[in-house]
């Protein structure tokens, strides 16, 4: 009995140190991630809205001029142009933040942006989608589970770039 309580209480030990190092982890890349946070939250405005990115990079003043009076009627960006008035009486609230990024994406050419950051589950769950794996099938089912455990065993949720494929 002796046993089963010592090991119990080193899987708790293992346990509370790798919740540790994940928690360090998310710390030292929270920064990246809240900026991921963001750049989701101001496109899921846009398409909320029915809004394309960089309508307002158009190279005809007329329409641009029109594009840009539209968006302002829209009333959307109300807080955000309040908040440019007198930025230094108060911090930026979330929401303007969120404002001020999707104002951004449709001033900014399509071509300008870099590519959408992603993290490798999401980049996992295109691939489920796209090869159109469901829970039904013990292999589709198996194929998570691997990729949760290859998740797991390597520090946990990291942004896809080449540089942290090649260190994995």
């Amino acid at each position: 009995m002796n046993l089963v309580l010592i090991k119990a209480s080193i899987a708790m030990a293992m346990s509370k140190v790798y919740e540790d190092y994940i928690s360090l982890l998310e710390t030292a890349n929270s920064d990246v991630l809240a900026d991921i946070d963001l750049e989701r939250k101001a496109q899921a405005l846009l398409r909320a809205r029915g809004w394309n990115e960089g309508v307002m990079s158009i190279d005809d003043p007329y329409l641009n001029s029109n594009a840009i009076e539209y968006f302002l009627d829209s009333g959307e960006f109300d807080d955000f142009f309040e908040y440019t008035k007198h930025p230094e009486l108060q911090e930026k609230s979330p929401k303007v933040r969120v404002h001020e990024r999707a104002w951004k994406k449709l001033k900014e050419p399509p071509n300008k942006r870099g590519q959408n950051a992603k993290l490798f589950s999401e980049i996992f769950e295109d691939y489920w989608s796209k090869n159109k794996m469901t829970e039904q099938n013990q292999t589709h089912r198996r194929n998570r589970e691997t990729w949760k455990k290859f998740l797991s065993c390597n520090a946990g949720d990291t942004l896809a770039t080449e540089l942290v494929a090649i260190q994995r």
